[in-house]
């Protein structure tokens, strides 16, 4: 491990400008929806609780009479929410079918591109509000809140960027956020 700490340090510094670099230019020309857009995301590897908080917001939304759909990127292949006989983990990955599985009267967008679904969402759905699922690294979409997940058992690791650590993006990045949600506070 002390032989290969060193180059994980130098791939970090390099994983990290390339974050600061990609994320100035993405958010100068950050594409605004016809619709409110709240992001729930985080700066760590690892399950901070965002998908529940996703969750808890879409049914707290739609009891307050908005029309909501859930973004998300998901894995294999782009899809728009499946009829619910049809919701498999081959299909969507794992978070996104919990989240159709458990609103079934909200849609679950799956695609790479947020935009496109956002525009798939307003469209099809009219929406007047979409939640971005893992949401703090997509820097290409205008958003109108930006809530960050904290996991207090281990809030920022190792305080190192990938690959040496567990940071998406550096700390300062947290600049962005509106709020912050601490979770597994009663594993602390």
């Amino acid at each position: 491990p002390a032989l290969i700490r060193p180059f994980l340090l130098l791939l970090s510094v390099v994983y990290g400008l390339s974050v600061r670099i990609l994320a100035f230019f993405f958010r100068i020309k950050a594409y605004p929806l016809d619709c409110k857009v709240i992001s729930v995301g985080n700066i760590t590897l690892g399950g901070t609780g965002k998908t529940t908080l996703v969750e808890y917001i879409a049914r707290y939304l739609k009891k307050e009479g908005h029309k909501v759909a859930i973004l998300t990127r998901g894995y294999k292949k782009p899809a728009i929410r499946y009829p619910l006989s049809t919701i498999r983990y081959e299909n969507m990955g794992d978070e996104p079918c919990m989240l159709a599985k458990n609103l079934q009267d909200i849609p679950v967008i799956v695609d790479k591109n947020r935009i496109s679904g956002a525009r798939q969402a307003i469209k099809d759905y009219k929406v007047d509000t979409v939640i971005l699922d893992d949401g703090f690294q997509q820097w290409k979409i205008r958003k109108d809140l930006e809530i960050v997940t904290i996991d207090c058992t281990e809030p920022f690791g190792n305080r190192h960027l990938l690959p040496r650590g567990i940071l998406r993006e550096p700390i300062s990045s947290l600049k962005r956020a509106d709020t912050f949600i601490l979770t597994k506070t009663n594993l602390k």
